[in-house]
């Protein structure tokens, strides 16, 4: 697995995290979940 795809998995299990705070299934993703885990993920890589 490379570096691009586990990035990828990080992202969406962050958006799955997001989803969930707003009482969501995890399979229904928003757009907002994925830009949240987005800015979290860079934000938390510096």
């Amino acid at each position: 697995i490379n570096y691009c795809q586990q990035i990828t998995k990080q992202l969406l299990e962050l958006a799955q995290k997001f989803a969930r705070k707003s009482r969501r299934p995890s399979t229904q993703l928003t757009c907002t979940d994925l830009i949240n885990a987005f800015e979290f993920k860079r934000l938390d890589t510096g």
